[in-house]
This record gives structure tokens, C-alpha cells and sequence, in this order.
């Protein structure tokens, strides 16, 4: 039900409530801390994020050592979602050391890397898992953000062509494609995309997913 409510109904506040029970059920269970822990990233609670993360990571240790590298790699996005892109970047690595092919990991790496303004190396690491591209959307949405951002707009508008050609076949989030139309610059387009989505959820967009593609960067890279 806490799954249901968070990922489905986009209700906080109860989704909040059924991790709690979970919890208080089945204290040592690393895999609903570390849903629990997606909630409060999105809900700007990085703070109680992280302890619930460090939680799990200590419980999984013990239990599940498989759900390690997916613990360290919500770190990884904790840290990315807080601006602090060194941090991420060693969390990526480190855990690399667990799981060096985990998706999530090198899609975080690349992300800080540009944002750090590090875009060749961004590209050089979303290019060593090009391979499973049409199997992993979030990492050619990357791919395309780092072309785009390189002043490399043909590249990019290829990427976006071949993930609404996949849209067409299986979900692909409006986020993705709308992202990649507002860094080839069509921003018309982006936000008839996210209009869209919109009227079909009849629901406010998901935290972590504005925060995720927020285009006010710290650094000299303005890749979200």
C-alpha cells in the first residue's frame, strides 16, 4: 500500500503512514527504509533521507548484501539532488566497486560530471553502456542532455526521435522527452509535452522529477 500511494496515487502524507507501519512491522527491512528514503528525497527531507539510506545500508549488510549497490546508489542521487556533485561522485565510484555494470550508478556519474562541467567525461561514461541504450531510457536521455548541452543539437534530436519512436511501444516518462526538447532548445514543445502528461494524470508533477531536471545550475554546466 505505501508503494501504491507513493508511486501511484502521489499521496504523501499516506504513503508516509504505510512506511511508518511497515517499519514498525518489520524494522529490518532495508528495502521499505530505502523506498521510504525516495520519499523523503522527494519531499526535500534530505536529512531523514539519509538516515533512513544509512539504515538500510546497515540492516542489508546482514539480510540482502544484493541491495547494497542499490543503497549506495540512492545515495549517490541524494547527494546529486543536493548540488553536491563530489560526494556523488565518490558514492558512485565506491559502489562501482560492488556493481560496476548498475545503470543508475553511471547514469549519476555522468550527470555530475557535467554538471561539474566535466562533458567530455560525462559522454565517455554514458558511451560505455550505449549498448543497452534502447533498454535504458534514463541513460539515453543522458546521452542526449550531455550532446545537447556540447552545442551538438543533430545528436541530441537523434536520441529524442528514437525514445518517442520507443514511447510508441512502451512507456517512456514525459519527463525524458519533454527534458530533451527544452535542451535542444524547443521549448514549445516541452511544455506542450508536460501539458499533456499533466491532463492525463489530473495530478501535480512529482517532486524529484522537477528537482531532478531543475535547470538553475551552481556550476558552469547548465545540464540539468
Amino acid at each position: 500500500m505505501a508503494v501504491v500511494r507513493h508511486h501511484y496515487d502521489w499521496e504523501w502524507k499516506g504513503a508516509e503512514q504505510e512506511y511508518h507501519r511497515t517499519l514498525e512491522l518489520n524494522p529490518d527491512y532495508p528495502g521499505a527504509r530505502l523506498r521510504y528514503a525516495w520519499l523523503l528525497l522527494s519531499l526535500s527531507r534530505r536529512e531523514e533521507a539519509l538516515a533512513e539510506i544509512q539504515r538500510a545500508q546497515q540492516t542489508a549488510r546482514e539480510t540482502d548484501p544484493h541491495l547494497l549497490v542499490v543503497i549506495r546508489a540512492t545515495r549517490a542521487a541524494a547527494f546529486y539532488f543536493a548540488r553536491e556533485y563530489d560526494h556523488c561522485i565518490r558514492e558512485c565510484q565506491e559502489a562501482m566497486e560492488l556493481d560496476s555494470t548498475h545503470f543508475l550508478l553511471h547514469y549519476l556519474l555522468a550527470r555530475a560530471h557535467a554538471r561539474k562541467g566535466a562533458l567530455a567525461k560525462a559522454g565517455a561514461i554514458l558511451k560505455k553502456i550505449d549498448d543497452n541504450f534502447d533498454k535504458i531510457p534514463l541513460t539515453a536521455m543522458g546521452a542526449g542532455l550531455v550532446h545537447a548541452v556540447a552545442a551538438r543539437k543533430p545528436q541530441a534530436r537523434a536520441v529524442l526521435k528514437r525514445l518517442r519512436a520507443q514511447a510508441i511501444q512502451r512507456y517512456i516518462p514525459a519527463t525524458y522527452i519533454g527534458t530533451l526538447y527544452a535542451a535542444t532548445g524547443e521549448t514549445e514543445a516541452a511544455l506542450r509535452v508536460a501539458g499533456e502528461s499533466l491532463r492525463r494524470a489530473h495530478r501535480r508533477p512529482y517532486p524529484s522529477e522537477c528537482r531532478a531536471h531543475d535547470r538553475r545550475p551552481p556550476s558552469r554546466s547548465p545540464l540539468p
